[in-house]
């Protein structure tokens, strides 16, 4: 049955390659997405971690945010001053790590590939060496070949004389530098998010109402882009992240 039409007693939900799990046409999505801000860290940054750093990012800022509640006198200019400075340095510190864990992760697992194709290079019978280079093809759109295709695109690899002699030296390039200021920039605009009610409002009890809220809105935001990607209740997933962020600000506010 072609996508979009009618079959005998079901309907299939109309669909074409490029909508994604969210139509390209969604209003929300356009506003989010069309922007230099998106295309330059969707460029450098895979789709699941820019969802789960606005998710940590959020959970970050909104714990410093918090911290207010830990004081006497959280009407003190001072102590508003210090849980927003507090809320960018955390997030901006997150976003550093969090950009050089990623680049780390990625060097140290091309690294290992090229260390398991060197060996099967010099030993086409090293079994070992081909098991995992095998499993390694099993992270990609190679998951969908059978065994022995696994195998032939293995062979195709090694034919092409890949770089990977033994004292090959790996670092961090440009584009890796790219990265990390990616992850900076959705970390630091996640604080902006959490701290703003507190720059535009005067009565610091309403800012933090709206400062959870936002916590929160972020949470559900993850929460159902996440579940559509999946193909999961996303009403479900909502609520329970959504849930979360409340239990966050709470916790934090009472027991700071």
């Amino acid at each position: 049955m072609e996508p979009g039409k009618k079959g005998e007693g079901k309907k299939t939900v109309s669909w074409s390659p490029d909508s994604g799990a969210v139509s390209d046409r969604h209003p929300l999505k356009k506003a989010a997405t069309r922007n230099p801000f998106w295309k330059f860290i969707s460029k450098r940054v895979p789709l699941p971690f820019i969802i789960t750093e606005f998710f940590f990012g959020a959970w970050m800022s909104c714990i410093a945010i918090n911290l207010v509640g830990g004081f006497a006198d959280p009407e003190n200019p001072a102590v508003l001053l210090y849980a927003i400075s507090a809320a960018y340095m955390v997030n901006i510190i997150w976003g550093i790590i969090d950009g050089w864990s990623y680049n780390l992760c990625t060097t140290i697992a091309l690294s290992e590939d090229d260390r398991y194709l060197y060996r099967l290079l010099k030993n086409r019978n090293d079994a070992a060496a081909k098991e995992r280079l095998i499993a390694s093809l099993d992270s990609g759109p190679a998951r969908h070949l059978g065994i022995t295709e696994k195998e032939n695109l293995l062979e195709t690899i090694l034919a092409s004389d890949p770089d990977v002699h033994p004292k090959k030296v790996y670092r961090f390039k440009k584009f890796d530098y790219g990265v990390m200021a990616a992850f900076l920039m959705i970390d630091v605009f996640v604080a902006t998010l959490t701290v703003l009610p507190f720059i535009i409002l005067n009565d610091i009890s309403t800012a933090m109402l709206f400062s959870r809220f936002v916590t929160i809105s972020v949470f559900a935001c993850v929460a159902y882009v996440s579940a559509k990607y999946m193909n999961r209740n996303w009403i479900f997933w909502v609520a329970i992240m959504s849930a979360l962020g409340i239990f966050i600000a709470e916790a934090t506010f009472l027991y700071s």
